[in-house]
């Protein structure tokens, strides 16, 4: 059967040999700083009141774009951590911009060095359903953001129709469900060759993150949450609106966190509406 799905999968996926199904539309996100600033506000609206004149945490930041969008966007200070970073692509990147106030290490997100209340906000985008261990990441943001700081995050959704992340080599929507992990591996071995036999060890990591889990996170370690919009698949809003099965049509969780100086109670946030993708 493993054959059989590996040749029907293969058969569903492009030319390893052709471009990437998703890497235009990275690169043009990617491209600059201004650009990505666009994003993270249509992503996160209040973010450039949240930032500006601030020290900023970014988890994840790669080689550093992020961090240079969040200066564009007046943060004073910003401290970007990501367990991988490339020295070279990051030193031509922040060359190449003049903003200042931007420093990258090579970090642990489940064990970050940083003292405690050290930061005014945290954000990490396009990285929470990557980490190993959620629950620890966000316990450290807790930890190193000031009391009444915000944590702003988003998190795509496993179970939504290309939550494994293989939709650029495939369009085959839930094809974790529909074919077994090392099927999927093994195909994807003709596309990536990081020799990962499981989602946990591509590069950067799958933790199968689900809307009830990050809320369950969220609640065990006492965050309140200001903002939440949760991101239907394009077409499917109406069943993203359904408990029970939207984990199946929400494509992206997007939060905005606060860290109480004092415990609060109240009636919980409702969720935002938000477009389609």
């Amino acid at each position: 059967m493993s054959l059989l799905g590996e040749f029907i999968l293969r058969k569903l996926s492009r030319d390893p040999r052709s471009t990437d199904y998703v890497s235009m539309a990275y690169e043009e996100k990617y491209r600059d700083p201004e650009t990505y600033a666009v994003s993270l506000t249509n992503t996160f609206p209040s973010m450039s009141r949240m930032v500006r004149g601030r020290q900023a945490l970014d988890v994840g930041c790669s080689n550093g774009m992020e961090a240079l969008a969040l200066l564009a966007m007046g943060a004073s200070k910003v401290t970007g951590i990501d367990i991988r970073i490339d020295p070279e692509k990051s030193a031509r990147l922040l060359a190449s911009h003049p903003f200042r106030g931007c420093e990258l290490a090579v970090m642990d997100a489940e064990k970050m060095t940083f003292g405690d209340e050290t930061f005014d906000v945290a954000i990490s985008c396009g990285s929470f359903e990557h980490f190993n261990e959620p629950y620890s990441v966000l316990k450290e943001c807790k930890r190193v953001v000031k009391a009444n700081g915000r944590i702003c995050l988003t998190s795509g959704v496993w179970s939504h129709p290309w939550g494994a992340h293989m939709n650029f080599f495939t369009r085959v929507p839930w094809v974790q469900f529909i074919f077994s992990e090392s099927t999927i591996m093994n195909v994807r071995r003709c596309y990536r060759g990081d020799g990962a036999k499981r989602f946990c060890e591509v590069e950067g990591g799958l933790n199968r993150m689900g809307i009830r889990q990050f809320q369950d996170i969220v609640s065990e370690l006492d965050l309140r949450i200001e903002y939440l919009r949760l991101v239907p698949v394009k077409g499917l809003s109406c069943l993203a609106r359904i408990p029970g099965i939207n984990e199946f049509f929400t494509s992206l969780v997007i939060a905005v966190l606060r860290k109480q100086a004092i415990p609060e109670t109240g009636s919980p946030v409702g969720v935002e509406p938000a477009e389609e993708r």
